[in-house]
């Protein structure tokens, strides 16, 4: 019996114990009700976008995590400032996928796929890596009286095993680290 490759790849998942939803650490409850958070950002920026499939970048909604990002890093903001009560009002938030090298390799692979399907037989030489896949997250807003604008970014490297991205530990422990650093250093006094 002959297996496509869609096929072969929905069966790993499956058998993988796939995760539809990027799971993020969990924060203590200390924390909670210490920042009072105002989500003020635009519907556009809560969904998730990709611009197409050759887009090395793509935006993840509230919806590709297990809990919302933002709620999360706003205990996890709570978690690091000194006692007292904050106010957290957000205009912008975004958890981001920036993956050059991951597209790379998959464009390759399809390229050289595409060749040996035609019979050819060639070196494909690839090019120098330019930049690291990695996940950014950035916030704009106001903590307090404080206006904020920070950005962190986790460099990740999704092993060829993995069936699905969103069971990587390696992105997923980038995604979970790249919020520890932003609250991190929101959390730093000026």
């Amino acid at each position: 019996m002959k297996t496509t490759l869609p096929f072969a790849c929905l069966l790993a998942a499956a058998l993988a114990g796939c995760s539809t939803t990027i799971p993020l650490n969990k924060v203590s409850s200390e924390s909670s009700g210490k920042v009072s958070l105002k989500d003020n950002r635009p519907a556009e920026e809560r969904v998730h976008r990709r611009d197409g499939v050759l887009v090395p970048i793509q935006f993840f909604g509230d919806e590709d995590f297990d809990s919302p990002p933002l709620q999360q890093f706003s205990l996890m903001l709570g978690s690091r400032l000194p006692a007292g009560q904050y106010d957290l009002a957000v205009t912008t938030f975004r958890v981001i996928d920036v993956f050059p090298q991951r597209l790379k390799t998959t464009t390759d692979a399809a390229l050289a796929g595409a060749l040996l399907s035609l019979g050819v037989s060639t070196i494909y030489s690839s090019q120098p890596n330019l930049t690291q896949d990695n996940i950014t997250c950035l916030i704009s807003g106001s903590l307090g009286p404080r206006p904020i604008d920070a950005a962190e970014s986790v460099p990740y490297k999704v092993s060829p095993t993995s069936a699905l991205l969103k069971n990587d530990p390696s992105f997923i422990g980038a995604v979970n680290e790249c919020l520890v650093r932003l609250s991190n250093r929101l959390a730093k006094p000026i």
